[in-house]
């Protein structure tokens, strides 16, 4: 995780205000992004439906038709987008720390929070959500492991700070989180 100083936009001294969730699928980004931006009055947006509505299809749609090399270029596109706006909280797809471009962009434009939980928690959360592709498999709690395995050092290279979310409620996550930028270079920002 980076350090508090490296926060800084280099050129400009400035704090990018901007406040990025990361995490496995199951962590609670969307809900915790949406509960900080409503405390905060600013802009809250979900990469993956804005995607699905830029898109006009479902993520899974997307996965299922076009692949999923196209599915992270158009995921790229659109973290891109979401990251020019300003006073904003976006919530990621677990996916989008598998990208080097996506990383530079979340370094560069976001204070990132990675939301981490246990296995058996995010396996609680989505086992019975059918709208997650990537565990459409012969043993979908394996693969959810799997994911998990091969993303926590991309998460961690990424992350600014880390909250787990295992025993916590979207309230008390956010919490969490205000309570760790409080103080920081970041505190302005939510």
């Amino acid at each position: 995780m980076r350090d508090f100083p490296g926060f800084m936009i280099a050129d400009t001294g400035r704090v990018p205000p901007r406040v990025c969730l990361i995490g496995m699928m199951g962590t609670g980004k969307s809900t915790i992004g949406r509960v900080l931006a409503a405390r905060h009055a600013v802009d809250f947006i979900d990469t993956d439906l804005a995607l699905e509505a830029h898109a006009g299809r479902t993520i899974a749609d997307l996965f299922a038709r076009d692949g999923e090399a196209r599915f992270r270029l158009l995921e790229t596109q659109m973290l891109a987008q979401c990251l020019g706006g300003s006073r904003v909280v976006i919530s990621t797809g677990g996916g989008v720390v598998l990208s080097a471009v996506n990383r530079s962009l979340l370094a560069a434009r976001a204070t990132t929070v990675w939301l981490k939980a246990d296995i058996d928690t995010l396996w609680q959360r989505v086992h019975r959500d059918s709208a997650r592709p990537l565990l459409n498999t012969a043993d979908p709690h394996a693969t959810l492991r799997e994911l998990m395995r091969r993303r926590d050092a991309l998460y961690r290279e990424c992350a600014d700070l880390c909250v787990e979310t295992d025993a916590l409620t979207p309230d008390q996550v956010a919490d969490e989180i205000e309570a760790r930028l409080v103080g920081s270079p970041l505190h302005s920002i939510v």
